[in-house]
């Protein structure tokens, strides 16, 4: 069973019993912790607790001023999770842009984490191709209309885009701009990938040729990136790749 529960005035969904280690999901860009639910409710739930949030300004949590960034998101995250004193360790998966969120939090929380899995997450600056057209607008209304027209669109013909187009509705403008922004601007200054690969965790990289620029498939050749694929499911297999996607997640965290 979904539990919804608030904290720090940010949505939390919570499945499975009460135990030590956790496992928290951090969406990707303008998404929601709905976008974990089909794993909220898969077979691994018996084994640890599983938490997805709404990110403050996306979902259902409201925006807060100035925390839009990578860094400054990690931080709250940290904060949500230092706060729970029963929580012993903590396994992370980042979808999308929300993998550059776990990486950061991984590395704050140090020995409390397990290990990070990067759903298709950003490893080159090719992977800002949804967060960095944000750079291109002065107006974050005026982004996030355009943004979500164009997704709106795309969904008449994908099913599966269908739940973010819901996330995006909710979406605070600004957030969604600034957070882009820092998504796309951090990503010329430094390179994601490697920050990634130095984890001290251990780490996972889960992905599809099919969905991934030829910038980042030659990054994970080039670099021998630790990975498994996934084939005929979108850019968001938790929700129509669930199974292999909850197995993939079982094996790597051993739960």
């Amino acid at each position: 069973m979904v539990t919804l529960q608030t904290q720090n005035n940010m949505l939390l969904r919570i499945s499975g019993r009460e135990r030590s280690m956790h496992i928290w999901f951090i969406p990707g860009f303008a998404d929601s912790s709905s976008a974990f639910l089909p794993l909220l409710q898969s077979e691994f739930t018996s084994k640890c607790t599983l938490v997805a949030p709404d990110l403050p300004g996306f979902g259902a949590s409201p925006a807060v001023h100035k925390i839009w960034t990578v860094n400054s998101l990690a931080r709250c995250l940290k904060q949500l999770i230092n706060e729970d004193k029963s929580i012993k360790t903590v396994g992370l998966v980042g979808h999308s842009s929300g993998s550059l969120i776990a990486v950061k939090l991984a590395r704050i929380l140090g020995e409390k984490c397990l290990g990070v899995v990067s759903i298709e997450g950003n490893l080159t600056r090719a992977d800002a191709y949804f967060s960095g057209k944000a750079v291109n607008y002065e107006s974050p209304e005026e982004f996030k209309s355009v943004f979500v027209n164009r997704i709106i669109a795309k969904a008449a013909t994908d099913n599966v885009l269908q739940h973010y187009v819901s996330s995006l509705l909710q979406a605070n403008a600004e957030t969604m701009w600034r957070f882009g922004r820092n998504v796309y601007n951090s990503s010329r200054t430094r390179s994601p990938g490697l920050e990634f690969l130095s984890l001290p965790q251990p780490h996972l990289y889960y992905w599809c040729k099919d969905n991934t620029p030829e910038d980042t498939q030659a990054f994970i050749e080039r670099n021998s990136v630790p990975q498994k694929q996934f084939r005929n499911a979108s850019h968001w297999p938790m929700v129509d790749a669930t199974r292999s996607t909850a197995h993939i997640l079982k094996n790597f965290f051993k739960v």
